[in-house]
This record gives structure tokens, sequence and C-alpha cells, in this order.
């Protein structure tokens, strides 16, 4: 979070015009506001001109992610703009720790004749004499070269996690929505785990997530240190349904699920994957209730947004309909709906429901569907007890190395054939996953006994979705439903 405070000066008026930037160190040795007070009372005794004061939360190394500091730029365009005659600074690392960023702001100050006090030095350097320069410079470096150790550290500690399967050492902080402590790793919290089990079926079945949370009695995060407990927010439960690890599912550092580590997560891995491609699939929209299952694979063949289900009137009455009710992008304005793009949900569900049907009547292993998802649960079973043996042989050789027990040859040795297993095992175990989260076609198709997110699997398992309906309701002579809505069977 940034806050930034400027003063109008008339530039006459204006002496040794300084910046005062301060930025919240991770270890957090002196806080920012304590850091500008100092830089506020430096002017003041020096007699300079406070022409502005910057300030952010964000860390300054290469490796922060998400949103970039909007600080640091500003301090350096003030500089290249001849809008200021020092940058104060409580040290050098409080400036960036990324060296070519530091190294710009070193090139405009020695460009633009602008002088960088470090308070933590209580001096002035002037960057157009070499010493100074050089000692800045130097700084730089040494910045840079702390954080990159200290990530290095950090990311060789947390593969190793990865390698005995521990998402508590691997994510770190507080047991996140869904999970406690427990003795060697996080465990489902049972209220927690209830919840989302509970939420996630109702989004599967077409409820929104408003609508699922809302019902749900209150849920808390567990305390630890100085964070008190909190109810567990709307937002929070949205994060927690789409989040690797809520399956109990470890991932790569760029986000690639590796393999299933906890054998009891908070929410199924299968049920999981549903949850989330229903919430990553979405486009701009109101979620579609039970009523209308099939929102979700119906796009409009004008702007390509998600059709919403809701009640039209149509000569005279309210009838279910899917309609075109998202404004959209076009250019860079915002403009309406799309007109003329809706159809009666009864006449959409009738032709979906026989192109399903025509599909079924093809289809030479409909019947046969469910067999062996029996065998293949109690191979996932077996699989995963391997796994869970494999890793713990694995951190029983590295700990061995570690203490000198084995050679290094023999530990390369032993930790490739281990990795090995364990990798083999987890491929296995991924395609067992495919299986398991793609449920058995019905033996009979009864459309009105099906839930809406089988209506959704059926539909995607025997037409080309998304389904567009085009537009054409308007006119003298509008189109029929058929005319509009282009089916493909696979």
């Amino acid at each position: 979070m940034r806050t930034t405070g400027a003063l109008a000066l008339a530039p006459d008026l204006a002496q040794d015009r300084t910046v005062i930037y301060g930025r919240q160190s991770k270890d957090k040795k002196i806080s920012i506001t304590n850091q500008l007070s100092i830089g506020q009372d430096r002017a003041a005794d020096e007699g300079w001109t406070v022409v502005a004061i910057l300030q952010e939360g964000r860390g300054a190394s290469r490796h922060t992610k998400g949103k970039g500091r909007e600080a640091w730029p500003q301090v350096i365009e003030m500089v290249e703009g001849g809008q200021v005659d020092r940058v104060w600074l409580w040290e050098s690392s409080r400036g960036d720790r990324k060296l070519t960023s530091w190294s710009a702001l070193l090139d405009a100050c020695q460009a633009n004749q602008v002088t960088i006090w470090i308070e933590d030095d209580e001096r002035d350097y002037n960057m157009n004499v070499t010493r100074d320069w050089k000692t800045l410079a130097n700084a730089g470096v040494e910045s840079q070269g702390e954080t990159d150790l200290t990530t290095d550290r950090t990311m060789r500690a947390k593969n190793k996690a990865r390698r005995e399967g521990n998402l508590r050492r691997v994510v770190g902080g507080p047991p996140p929505v869904g999970y406690q402590d427990g003795p060697e790793d996080w465990q489902a919290d049972p209220a927690h785990a209830r919840v989302l089990a509970d939420v996630a079926a109702r989004v599967i079945a077409g409820e929104s997530l408003t609508e699922a949370y809302r019902v749900q009695p209150p849920i808390y995060t567990a305390a630890k240190g100085k964070a008190a407990s909190h109810r567990v927010t709307e937002k929070a439960m949205r994060a927690a349904l789409q989040r690797p690890a809520t399956a109990g599912l470890m991932t790569d550092p760029d986000g690639t699920v590796i393999g299933q580590v906890i054998e009891s997560p908070p929410l199924d891995p299968a049920v999981w994957a549903e949850v989330r491609d229903i919430f990553q699939g979405r486009k701009r929209g109101r979620a579609t209730t039970g009523a209308y299952p099939l929102g979700p694979v119906l796009v409009c063949g004008a702007c390509g947004n998600q059709l919403t289900g809701s009640k039209s009137y149509y000569r005279g009455k309210q009838t279910p309909t899917y309609a075109c009710r998202t404004p959209h992008k076009a250019g860079d304005k915002i403009v309406q709906p799309c007109r003329g793009v809706s159809i009666q949900v009864e006449q959409l569900h009738g032709l979906v429901h026989e192109a399903v049907e025509e599909w079924a009547e093809r289809h030479p292993d409909y019947a046969k569907a469910s067999a062996g998802r029996a065998d293949v649960s109690a191979e996932r079973a077996e699989l995963t007890a391997e796994q869970g043996r494999a890793r713990v042989r694995l951190a029983d050789v590295m700990d061995k190395a570690d203490e000198g027990l084995i050679t290094p040859d023999r530990a390369a040795a032993m930790e490739a054939r281990w990795i090995g297993r364990i990798r083999e095992i987890e491929a296995q175990l991924a395609e067992l996953r495919v299986v398991a989260s793609e449920p058995p076609l019905p033996a009979v198709i009864e459309w009105d006994e099906m839930s809406p997110g089988e209506h959704r699997r059926m539909v995607a398992e025997a037409l080309v979705t998304p389904i567009t309906v085009a537009p054409g309701t308007g006119g003298a002579r509008p189109l029929s439903p058929v005319e509009r809505v282009a089916l493909t069977v696979r």
C-alpha cells in the first residue's frame, strides 16, 4: 500500500528540495512511520524543503511477486525531471534491492546533480564523487546478494519439503481454510471440511457461491501468534475452493500439480477439480441456478459472454430463458448486453436432450462406462501408501547424507532411485485421478433425475462445447431455435 504527500511550492522558495522515501523491511527493524518521521526531523534540522513524502509496504527484492511498486519509480521520475536536489533514505537497502533499479537511481542522481542522504550513515552521497558512487554501488550489489542468498536457502528448504510431501513447510504460515495443525503436517479441520464439501456440492448443483455461503454455519481461521482468529469470508471461501492445497495436492513453484500428499484432505480432489473448472470457466455473468443448468456451456454468438438464466416476459407471462444479460467491452467502451440473443429454456433443453440421445445410441461403450472404477479406487489407495513409504525412505537417505553416515556417491544413487520411483507413482496417480474425476455414464439417461452438474457433464461428453446461441429473435422473420443453436454431436 502506498500513500503520497506532496507540497506545492514556488521554485524560487524551495531550497535543498528533498523527497523522503520509506519502505517496510521484511524484518521490520524500523517501521515506515518511524522512517518518515525521522526523515522529516532531519529535513527540519538541516533546513531542507520537503517536496514529497513517498512510501510503500511492498518488498524490493527481484523475487517479490504480485502488483509492482509505485513509489520507487516516482522517486526516479522526480530526480530525472529536475524536481528534487536530494533523496532521503533510512539506509541503502530501503531503496531497492534489485541492482538494476538501484543503479537507475544512481545514474539519474549523477546526471541531475542530486545527492542521496543515507540516514543510517548520517551523510550525503554525491554520485559525481567516485568514492561516493562506488560506496552506494557496492551497497546495491551487497543488498541483492543478501536477498538472493536468503531466497536460495528458502527455496532449497521448500524443495526438500516438496520431495518429502510436507505442505505446511512448503506453503508456510498459519493453516489455510480447511486445515488445522497436525503432528507432522496440516490435517483437515472437520468443521471446515464439512462446510467446504457442502459449498462445493451446491456450486456444482448450480447455486451461486453467495447463496451457498450464506446458508453455512460460520467457521473461523486458527489463531496463531499475534494473528487473531477471524471468520472465513466468502472471498476466502472462493480462494479455498480453487486452491490445490485444499485437495491435498502439492504443486511446483509455477503452480503445476505434482501429486497428492494429504491422504484425507478437506476436499476430495475430484470435487475440487470440478469446482475449480466451474469458477475458471465462467465468464462475466451471474451464476446459473439449478433451473438453468446449461448456462456455463452457453455463449452469446455476438459477444462471446456466458448466457445467464432467468425469467423473461414473453407474450404477457414470465418464461424461463437463457439470454445475453452481461454488459461487455467493445473497444474502450462498456456497451449494453447484446439484444436478440436469447432462447427459452424449454426449447434449448429439448434440442440438447435430442442431440445427447442421438449420441448415446451410437456410443459403443455407453452401458459399460462405469466398469472397473472400484479397481481404480483400490489401486489408487495402494499407490498413495507406496508413495508415502517412498518419501519416508528418500527423507531418510537425505538425513543420513547430511549427517555423513553414507558416502556422497551412495547418497546420490539412492536419492535418484527413490526420486525416480516417486515420480513413477505420481504419474500413475495422475492417470488414475483423471479416471476418477470422470463420473461414470448412467445406464439410462433420465434427465429429470440428474443434477445440474450431471447435466453439464453429460452435455460436455456428448456435444462439442461451448454451445453458441446466435442472434435472430427479432425482425420480421425471427430464426427458429434450430437455426440459432449450433449443436455438434461428438
